[in-house]
């Protein structure tokens, strides 16, 4: 008798994901120099605040020398193009493209402009699950025109795709869940996620907070239509930083009531003039600004762009160690 060989195994995060083989051994002497606070802790808690990089601080730092020098000269001369790089850095490492992706202060934030963008007339449902963080869940309790579906957990660690499917109908504005649920770690499969949302004609919204930084992600790819995440936990960039994508084709779709004078074509403080008033409806659809709301805070997110998370990629400062992401 012939031996029948084994089927290919079940794809995991592993397999589709294969995670490169570092270099052994491997020195992290330069890497935990980075970080201060690994000097006397074993520092478990990224997952609510990362630990403060030595290159963060200095960025900080550079900030305030700029105030000081420059005045308000800086948010032109410096601030706004380092604005306009981190938004493109986070679009790099999600898998889209900058004119995709906006900046916003808290992930509240960012989801509060979202979800004032929706129409509920028709599709008054919005379904998340039980495990999301209550961010997600308190965007739409507020709404009374929205019915809330949540979808249990069995067991605390996860949700099955199968009750998601189920919890979706043609009454659906959008399924609003996590990528990874920051209590059980569990990770979701957005892509199906997304598909099942769509077989219904609803968006999927992504909370990525708990992804983004150690989970490779493609939005493209997985075919969901916002993801929103920020930088005080795996991308180790500090406070005050989010960063909201919107797919493209979607966006002259969009019309937030909560908005802000950055969140107009031109983001120049003349549309304050009573003549430009109508101009807020014209907010350019081709781009993201639309999702913003108010002046940008480029103390919190300038320390990002020149040396917060995405420098990480690049390897530890002056090391000849060989670059590996866990």
């Amino acid at each position: 008798m012939e031996a029948v060989a084994p089927p290919p195994p079940f794809p995991s995060a592993a397999n589709v994901f294969p995670p490169p083989s570092p270099p052994w051994p491997m020195d992290w002497t330069a890497w935990r120099d980075e970080f201060p606070i690994f000097q006397r802790k074993q520092y478990l808690n990224t997952c609510s605040l990362a630990p403060l990089a030595r290159r963060v601080r200095a960025a900080q730092e550079r900030f305030f020398d700029e105030w000081e020098e420059f005045g308000a000269s800086a948010w032109y001369s410096i601030w706004m193009g380092a604005l306009d790089g981190l938004r493109a850095k986070f679009a790099q490492i999600i898998g889209a493209r900058k004119e995709e992706a906006a900046l916003a202060l808290s992930v509240s934030v960012a989801l509060s402009s979202l979800a004032s963008s929706l129409d509920y007339a028709a599709r008054p449902k919005v379904v998340f699950s039980e495990l999301d963080f209550p961010t997600i869940a308190y965007q739409w309790a507020v709404k009374s025109q929205v019915q809330r579906v949540v979808v249990p957990s069995e067991d605390g660690i996860r949700v099955r795709p199968e009750a998601y499917e189920a919890a979706i109908d043609n009454r659906t504005a959008a399924v609003a869940t996590s990528h990874v649920f920051y209590t059980s770690g569990a990770i979701q499969d957005i892509a199906r996620i997304g598909k099942a949302a769509h077989e219904h004609g609803a968006l999927a919204i992504i909370d990525a907070y708990q992804a983004t930084g150690q989970l490779p992600t493609d939005v493209h790819a997985a075919g969901v239509d916002a993801l929103i995440s920020g930088g005080l936990k795996w991308l180790l960039g500090g406070t005050g930083i989010a960063f909201l994508y919107v797919r493209k084709d979607l966006l002259p779709r969009l019309r937030p009531t909560i908005t802000g004078w950055s969140g107009t074509r031109g983001s120049s403080i003349s549309i304050l003039a009573p003549s430009n008033f109508g101009r807020m409806h014209g907010a350019s659809s081709s781009a993201p600004h639309r999702m913003r709301r108010s002046t940008p805070r480029p103390r919190d997110w300038t320390s990002s762009w020149r040396s917060g998370w995405t420098d990480f990629a690049s390897g530890p400062r002056n090391s000849s160690a060989t670059t590996w992401t866990a």
